[in-house]
């Protein structure tokens, strides 16, 4: 059957209560919160059973909602956020689509995870007006296996270091926590050229930075679902560009900073540019005679 929205509005501060040890089940169908509604506003524990569903919370309540989830149907495809309070995850939350936040606090608790697919991967949509979220996200990001190549990675998140990523492939170098001996397999831009990172004497668990790019060589054998935690970057971000020097200079590698798609257009909902080109050029590994390289 096709999917229906649910619509419960309340003018008096009333919305969905769902006493402790209830159940709700909405299937994949939509929750759909108006006026002053809000969710177990008195934090009742009853919890609500959704696969690929939508849930939509506008409420101008002053009162949180509280979501508890089912344990294994707590996947929603849509989380819309408008709101006067805050929203609070209680447990286990999957995304598959996008969170959208146009006012309100999402306090995540490190409950809440952006799933990745090969068919699809989850997003944050621009943050508007007085909305945030706090606390961590977890977000993953499904790498197909490229066998031996290069790949321009960044995180999204705060608190990720290199020990981090070395979770889901080696990286090399000459230092402390190196995956083993081998050639630097990690690089960052100086301005002027590409240097290992960790630096040599350095340790796994030098950051991964915001905004910076991370030239990597992956060498992994079957496809992996990296996944990361912390607070997502939100806001306007100023990237860290370096002059460089010599003849060579002004090249900078950055990283997305944001868990959500870049928008290089025109459109109204595109990222804000200023200072940069229009033209935006993307680099293809291909393999040729056994040899992978980058093409623009």
């Amino acid at each position: 059957s096709q999917p229906v929205t649910v619509r419960l509005g309340s003018l008096n501060g009333g919305g969905l209560k769902l006493a402790n040890g209830s159940h709700l089940n909405a299937g994949n169908n939509t929750i759909d919160l108006v006026h002053a509604a809000a969710i177990n506003a008195e934090n009742e524990t009853g919890s609500i059973g959704i696969d690929n569903g939508d849930l939509l919370i506008s409420s101008t309540a002053s009162v949180s909602s509280n979501l508890y989830f089912d344990a294994v149907s707590n996947r929603v495809d849509t989380l819309n956020i408008d709101v006067a309070a805050d929203v609070i995850v209680r447990s286990a939350l999957n995304i598959g689509g996008t969170i959208r936040i146009k006012n309100g606090e999402l306090q995540a608790g490190g409950l809440v995870t952006l799933l990745s697919t090969p068919a699809k991967t989850a997003s944050i949509a621009e943050i508007k007006n007085s909305g945030s979220i706090t606390g961590n996200v977890k977000v993953q990001h499904y790498v197909e296996s490229p066998g031996e190549s290069w790949r321009d990675l960044a995180t999204p998140v705060n608190g990720v270091t290199v020990a981090h990523w070395q979770n889901y492939f080696p990286v090399y170098g000459t230092f402390t926590g190196s995956s083993g001996p081998g050639e630097p397999s990690m690089l960052v831009s100086n301005g002027t050229t590409l240097t290992p990172y960790p630096p040599a004497g350095g340790s796994n668990n030098s950051p991964i930075e915001k905004a910076k790019g991370y030239h990597t060589r992956l060498a992994i054998s079957s496809a992996i679902t990296l996944e990361v935690s912390g607070n997502p970057f939100q806001g306007n971000i100023s990237f860290p560009l370096v002059a460089g020097t010599g003849g060579n200079t002004g090249w900078n590698l950055l990283g997305n900073p944001y868990a959500s798609p870049i928008l290089w257009s025109d459109d109204s909902e595109a990222w804000t540019r200023s200072g940069v080109s229009r033209i935006a050029a993307v680099k293809e590994n291909k393999v040729i005679n056994g040899i992978s390289v980058g093409q623009y």
